[in-house]
């Protein structure tokens, strides 16, 4: 089992929360849907460019782990995104 470094992991996580609610609140974005969608395309671009630039230089990965990370990634950045997005709807008057 890896150690692993508690602070920095919970920062991290907290630090793409509070993006993902940025991005959302800032777009306007409101309900589960839209939030996931949106959270969808923010995780994968963030995991595409830095798992390609770890690639690239270092000797940390294989291609098939990159993928697998971008494509997990992906789904948490749903499913956040989601959870956000429907918070953000929960103010909004339906027309």
């Amino acid at each position: 089992m890896a150690d692993y470094n508690w602070p920095f992991l919970i920062l991290g996580n907290l630090a793409l929360g509070f993006l993902l609610s940025y991005v959302l609140s800032k777009s306007g974005t409101g309900g589960f849907g839209g939030g996931a969608s949106m959270g969808a395309v923010v995780g994968f671009l963030t995991a595409l460019s830095f798992d390609s630039v770890v690639f690239a230089t270092g000797n940390v990965s294989t291609m098939k782990g990159m993928f697998i990370d971008i494509i997990g990634f992906t789904i948490m950045c749903a499913i956040v995104g989601g959870i956000v997005g429907a918070y953000l709807g929960m103010g909004k008057a339906k027309t």
